[in-house]
């Protein structure tokens, strides 16, 4: 319960700037007149925006293909099994919803970012669990992998650089 306090910092901003930004502090996304109007985009979405996949195969590249958290991130696998070995609900839970609510309710990547934008938000917290799963049994082995996980993550940060979007 001490964590509240701190937790409710950003669910205040988020509410306050989209109050100030829509007069309601409906989130922005849940109102479609927004968004759909004549005109929109969205009325006639293209590319990756446009694609109607399988839940089950949105899932799969929300998590792991082309715009999985865990692919993009290795540190990140081991940052939920440490979650997980602690029963961080707090922390879980929260992530849980998300994946759940996303794959169910939408088959929108979020465009072309890399990675899936609607969950980076819990990564800051994610990564202090794969500092704890290096910490939980150090040894040279833990250290290999934690470290083959970093340059795997290193070398997809350098790779979204140079764009991969827009390469022939």
């Amino acid at each position: 319960l001490r964590f509240l306090p701190a937790a409710l910092v950003p669910l205040l901003v988020h509410f306050g700037l989209t109050y100030a930004v829509s007069g309601s502090f409906i989130p922005i996304y849940l109102q479609k007149a927004l968004y759909l109007y004549p005109g929109s985009y969205w009325l006639a979405p293209t590319g990756l925006d446009a694609l109607h996949e399988p839940k089950a195969v949105y899932l799969f590249h929300m998590l792991l293909g082309h715009h999985g958290l865990l692919v993009m991130t290795p540190l990140l696998v081991l940052a939920l099994a440490s979650a997980a070995r602690s029963c961080q609900w707090p922390v879980l839970g929260p992530l849980v919803a998300l994946v759940v609510f996303y794959a169910l309710t939408t088959h929108n990547y979020g465009g072309l970012c890399v990675g899936f934008r609607w969950l980076l938000v819990i990564v800051p917290v994610l990564l202090l669990y794969a500092a704890r799963w290096l910490d939980e049994r150090p040894s040279n082995g833990r250290l290999a992998v934690f470290l083959c996980c970093f340059a795997v993550g290193l070398y997809n940060t350098a790779d979204a650089l140079d764009d991969p979007w827009t390469r022939s």
